[in-house]
């Protein structure tokens, strides 16, 4: 099975499921049940206190082999933008807190990239394939290997 949670319609094949956001998969599938977990740009969603939870909620879902992909605005990008001048105020605001609408969901939180793949440096079972920063924006790849 695979999982992709985002708020964007997806573009992948048809083998993947798509979600909306959702800090809990218990009912969509099992533990240890998915062979790729994309989390599109939705952690920062998530009230910052819930963060670990729902990462352990996601995580306990892949299956030995398989990949969970996590993307999301990088505060530290954000910061050393701002303070060396390549975006202002506005354009931080904009990756921050993305174009508001009416009835859309609030972002509550934000992180780094290296708080992401400290998560899984922390845990045995992953290790990380890939992680970068490009255009504010970090991407964590990290499988399942026990």
């Amino acid at each position: 099975m695979k999982i992709k949670v985002s708020f964007i319609k997806d573009e992948h094949p048809t083998d993947y499921i798509c979600l909306m956001p959702s800090e809990r998969l218990d009912d969509i599938c099992e533990d240890s049940e998915c062979k790729e977990l994309i989390i599109d740009d939705i952690i920062g969603y998530i009230p910052y206190d819930r963060i670990d939870t729902t990462l352990e909620n996601w995580i306990k879902k892949i299956r030995i082999g398989g990949n969970i992909i996590i993307t999301g605005v990088d505060l530290n990008s954000i910061a050393r933008g701002i303070q060396g001048r390549i975006i202002d105020i506005k354009q931080a605001n904009l990756f921050l807190y993305g174009f508001p609408k009416k009835d859309s969901p609030i972002r509550m939180s934000c992180l780094t990239g290296a708080q992401i793949a400290r998560i899984f440096e922390r845990t045995t079972h992953f290790k990380i394939i890939k992680y970068s920063i490009e255009n504010f924006k970090y991407i964590v790849k990290a499988e399942r290997i026990k």
